[in-house]
């Protein structure tokens, strides 16, 4: 496939421009495929997006990847209002999909406008201390197949615990759906990975019961890497899977601890 080389400028348009801007700190010189509207920016996918308020706005599809015409996902970002409140939806191909090709789905986590504008308040401390007294260890086991977040959520209810501490997890998975945070300002952005078909250690698990609600998150690790992020509903276990927990005694109020309003 041919290749051609193409300058761009950087759109000054906002609002409700679709795409996003070439990131500031790339080269304006980007490799594009004639034919379909790709290019390259360093070592990520673009794709141009033609709108009459962002004429030469690009999205990000994911890693270069060559060999493969780098049609593995399109994201989109679509606005709303003076709120952005806004998402960005991975739209795959039909033959990616029947592949079992691993997903990622980019969430804007609004509160309220107000919430989300709010300053820190001086009457919030910067840190504070919450403390109690275990009134029991409980030790968790979920065997191959299980959904590991819903199993784990039906033994909490089971065993009546309403607050707790993770204090380690261990095992294997078959697949696993995960999210991680991947901006720094309000509203608060996710990134959700989601891969139906490889298969991962679970070296630790760490988090917390909170009024029976679980926070969890996860490390996991592969032939090639370490990853992790926050346990998401759609994580098989493979093996087995392990997960230890210090159950605290009743009176203990945790609700703010993870709070993002709190602040």
């Amino acid at each position: 496939m041919p290749v051609t080389r193409t300058s761009f400028s950087t759109p000054t348009s906002t609002g409700k421009a679709e795409g996003k801007p070439l990131p500031k700190e790339s080269l304006r010189l980007i490799a594009t495929f004639p034919s379909t509207g790709l290019g390259r920016v360093g070592g990520s996918v673009w794709r141009q997006m033609e709108s009459a308020s962002a004429p030469k706005a690009f999205t990000p599809l994911g890693p270069w990847d060559h060999g493969r015409r780098c049609e593995r996902y399109t994201m989109r970002r679509v606005s709303s209002g003076r709120n952005e409140v806004s998402r960005m939806l991975i739209l795959l191909a039909a033959a990616a999909m029947a592949a079992g090709q691993v997903t990622q789905t980019v969430v804007f986590k609004p509160t309220t406008p107000e919430q989300d504008a709010k300053p820190n308040s001086d009457e919030v401390p910067d840190g504070f201390a919450v403390e109690g007294a275990f009134d029991r260890i409980v030790v968790l086991r979920f065997k191959y197949k299980a959904d590991l977040l819903e199993s784990f959520e039906e033994l909490v209810e089971e065993r009546g615990i309403r607050n707790a501490v993770i204090l380690a997890g261990i095992g294997s998975v078959r697949n696993y759906h995960i999210h991680a945070v991947s901006n720094r300002t309000f509203p608060s952005e996710n990134v959700y990975t989601k891969n139906p078909t490889k298969p991962a250690d679970i070296v630790s698990m760490n988090g917390y019961v909170i009024d029976g609600r679980i926070h969890a998150h996860m490390t996991l690790a592969d032939e090639n890497r370490a990853f992790g992020g926050h346990l998401e509903p759609g994580t098989n276990v493979f093996t087995f899977a392990i997960v230890t927990l210090g159950v605290f005694e009743d009176g203990i109020d945790l609700s703010t601890v993870d709070d993002k309003t709190f602040r």
